[in-house]
């Protein structure tokens, strides 16, 4: 369960010790709360065994994860329990357990379809009429489990079992202080920096001669104390575009601190906008300025939330009117965006996700252009459609540009809506 909060029971990250090689040992995962898992369609859990990563040499911290081969029990992913909350008559909440006979989710993924009805209407079932607590209001919440029995390949190990391939906070660094170490090797007059300790505090500049500039420097603090760095890499000024022309893509990551492999998409962008030898991100670097936040969400992510902050905040519904004692970070970022001077008529803003229920990557954008006009739903949905023809895992038909009531404080739409961004986009990815 996240910090400060009364739900997100979704990331686990747990070890095991003292197991026998040869035994079978059954998991159950209690307390899940969505309905749809892409555990019910293949997906296992994640591994990392000491001895394994001992005895194969693997070095690096992510190599060292795998898929578990497990043998799925006849459960697999299922409903659990039901719990009806219920408001009684002094205005106080209840709960009643029920044994769960037979909800399931509708095609839309609704909590245990009609009997999971939330606003008291006829479709809420029988049971929950009858309930004594039933006075102003019903909500019913379906609880679910993950079942998988898995064989350990050594007795007396240590293994790390996750929900998804761990992407740290330090490794977030590392990766940053990495790059950094790498680009001074090609720039004389920064080499000072690789050998000097990193302080977020300070600015690092690194400029590749006839290349391209990168620009690191603190974006904020959080609430935490953790700094929340913020790259900017565009070509040099006597390279393509005028500066003063160059539109600016900004992408940012892990706002959802246990959506991890969106940082495993923001590592491969870094690591391609970067590459001093590659044409395309020249040729993109000399028409573009790219500001990247490698993590938006740092107290989230080292406290081992899945979707909230230190405070118990989801950073991505509070972008209307960010509060500085709980998101001082989106704040900052939503301070910056105000005041970058190549605002209007910007190139995308990406907002990286990982999601838990559908496959590939694909996009949630708004419904139309941010200026209107007559060729407005195209528009929206133009570089979706170049996505989908370049990439084979880019899903067109997974896109949605629909902007729900529940959705006006995230990001993606108050940049569209506040800043008149056309392509403000929400990545999702698998």
């Amino acid at each position: 369960m996240d910090t400060n909060t009364r739900g997100h029971q979704q990331w686990f990250n747990f070890r095991v010790r003292n197991m026998k090689k040869g035994v079978k040992y059954k998991f159950n995962l209690w307390n899940f709360t969505k309905p749809k898992s892409l555990y019910k369609t293949g997906m296992t859990p994640m591994w990392k065994s000491k001895k394994k990563a001992t005895t194969d040499e693997i070095i690096d911290e992510h190599e060292q994860w795998e898929f578990i081969p497990w043998q799925i029990s006849t459960e697999g992913y299922h409903i659990l329990g039901v719990i009806l909350r219920c408001q009684g008559e002094e205005g106080g909440l209840r709960e009643a357990v029920q044994e769960d006979r037979s909800p399931k989710d509708s095609k839309d993924g609704k909590d245990g379809g009609k009997d999971g009805s939330r606003d008291g209407g006829k479709d809420g079932g029988k049971d929950a009429e009858k309930s004594q607590f039933v006075k102003k209001f019903r909500e019913t919440v379906y609880y679910y489990c993950l079942s998988f029995t898995i064989e350990f390949d050594f007795s007396d190990d240590t293994v790390f079992i996750a929900y998804s391939r761990p992407f740290t906070y330090s490794r977030i660094c590392h990766d940053v202080i990495d790059k950094e170490t790498g680009l001074t090797e090609l720039d004389p007059a920064s080499r000072e920096l690789a050998c000097s300790p990193v302080d977020w505090n300070s600015t690092c500049d690194i400029s590749i001669p006839n290349l391209f500039t990168y620009s690191r420097k603190l974006h904020c603090l959080t609430l935490g104390g953790l700094p929340v760095p913020i790259i900017t890499i565009t070509a040099a000024k006597s390279l393509g575009k005028k500066y003063s022309k160059r539109e600016a893509i900004i992408i940012t990551s892990r706002v959802h601190p246990g959506e991890t492999n969106s940082s495993f998409v923001f590592a491969g962008i870094l690591e391609m906008i970067t590459n001093p030898y590659n044409h395309v991100a020249q040729s993109l670097r000399e028409q573009f300025i790219f500001i990247l936040v490698p993590c938006l969400n740092p107290d989230g992510v080292v406290k081992g939330n899945y979707r909230s902050s230190f405070a118990g905040v989801d950073l991505n519904r509070q972008w209307i009117a960010p509060e500085l004692v709980t998101s001082s970070n989106g704040l900052c970022n939503k301070g910056n965006d105000r005041n970058d001077p190549q605002g209007e008529g910007r190139a995308p803003v990406l907002d990286l996700h990982g999601h838990s229920r559908k496959l590939n990557s694909f996009f949630y954008g708004c419904n139309r252009a941010a200026n209107g006009g007559f060729n407005s739903w195209t528009k929206v949905r133009l570089l979706p459609r170049i996505l989908a023809g370049l990439n084979p895992v880019f899903d067109l038909t997974s896109c949605k540009f629909k902007v729900e009531k529940s959705k006006f404080g995230t990001g993606r739409v108050v940049v569209w809506k506040q800043f008149e961004v056309t392509n403000s986009f929400t990545l999702e990815n698998s």
